[in-house]
């Protein structure tokens, strides 16, 4: 199995085209450019399973075949994740229909998509265009075989109001496991969550990519829905007490702030030094 980086930006990743932002950096991730340049947070698990869809700009820009792709997979609904819209012109390109999972809101927001247009004049109108798309929706703690992967769904700490304990959308993160090998991706997620601990106390971890958003930047982990740095050790700590990870895992940190996390090439080597890449 192997995994493919198409993005690896937080919710800020358009402030590298955007000539009026001049924070230090931003001018500093532009003047360096290459892998400094951080898009949409999107993964490939290569050679046909996308893990959330912005745009299809990265696909084509590394020459990614469209015709491989024939999964999509659906962490939440926020913009720089999940883009309705793009994804059906997407599929609509493809020879076979786009198999696209994800949690109830994914489900509703395809289904709208496909079913309106916006008339430019404050109305939606009836979409006649046939959607080339088959949804699956997923529950947390539901395992399903996509392809020759096997997939599991698990709760992420992701915009859940901590005193209410109420919750925006049930935000999902994965493992995936395939040839033999097993991937966690768990991006957009606070502090894991005792059942999603608990949950991945049965697996082995081969790779784990876990969100990096804020860097060293202190944040409130109540409110954030995210990891910094310091965070994201303490993560692979309880990961090992659990025997989820050992010394053999490969840790990356992914959903990286342009605005406030250093460029890559500034910080590859210390961060190494923390435990992840």
């Amino acid at each position: 199995m192997h995994i493919r980086f198409l993005g690896t930006g937080a919710g800020d990743f358009l402030l590298t085209d955007d000539e009026a932002c001049s924070s230090e950096n931003v001018l500093r991730i532009r003047k360096l450019g290459g892998r400094n340049l951080r898009y949409a947070s999107q993964a490939l698990i290569e050679p046909d399973i996308l893990l959330d869809f912005y745009s299809d700009r990265q696909l084509r820009q590394l020459n990614i075949a469209a015709c491989d792709i024939r999964h999509l997979l659906i962490t939440h609904c926020h913009w720089d994740h999940f883009h309705p819209r793009h994804i059906l012109e997407f599929a609509r390109g493809l020879a076979m229909p786009l198999e696209v999972y994800g949690n109830e809101t994914a489900e509703a927001g395809i289904e709208f998509a496909a079913s309106y247009e916006w008339d430019g004049k404050g109305r939606f109108c009836e979409n006649t265009e046939e959607a080339n798309v088959r949804f699956h929706r997923l529950i947390p703690g539901q395992t399903v075989t996509i392809g020759d992967a096997k997939v599991t769904a698990l709760l992420a700490n992701h915009h859940i109001h901590f005193e209410n304990r109420t919750i925006e959308e049930r935000a999902l993160n994965y493992v995936i496991e395939r040839d033999g090998r097993t991937l966690f991706y768990g991006l957009d997620t606070s502090y894991v969550l005792p059942g999603t601990l608990n949950r991945l106390q049965s697996f082995s971890l081969d790779l784990a990519v876990l969100d990096a958003t804020f860097g060293y930047l202190r944040i409130d982990p109540a409110t954030s829905g995210h990891l910094n740095f310091p965070m994201v050790q303490e993560t692979l700590e309880e990961f090992r007490v659990k025997n989820i990870i050992d010394d053999r895992t490969a840790v990356f940190g992914s959903h990286i702030s342009l605005d406030r996390v250093p460029a890559h090439d500034d910080i590859v080597a210390e961060v190494e030094k923390m435990g992840f890449t």
